[in-house]
């Protein structure tokens, strides 16, 4: 995948299965789930659903755990992006075995 068609990724609205072809071509994902698996997240104002997509295991063998959290119209990122972590720690415990990004 090249800088052209990623910058068109980036500029358009988002498309879940252009999504996992960049994880795919770019970060060589190989155990994505054939469907999004619902998580439950706490009661908050911030999401409205959660989802597992999969993995990635890394150079030196260490798994990432995927996910896309929908997020409400209303909720700006960069001032959220604190609350999103702490919602999403029931999540990585329930997962010991993946390594979780500490930056959403």
């Amino acid at each position: 995948m090249d800088k052209a068609q990623l910058q068109k990724i980036f500029s358009l609205a988002y498309n879940h299965e252009n999504w996992l072809e960049v994880l795919k071509k770019v970060f060589g994902a190989k155990q994505l789930l054939m469907q999004p698996k619902p998580i439950s997240l706490a009661s908050n104002d911030i999401t409205e659903g959660a989802f597992e997509l999969g993995n990635i295991t890394t150079s030196d063998d260490r798994i990432i755990g995927l996910y896309k959290i929908d997020v409400k119209s209303n909720v700006w990122l960069e001032r959220n992006k604190v609350g999103l972590r702490k919602l999403l720690r029931d999540v990585y415990g329930n997962n010991a075995h993946v390594d979780h990004p500490k930056t959403v």
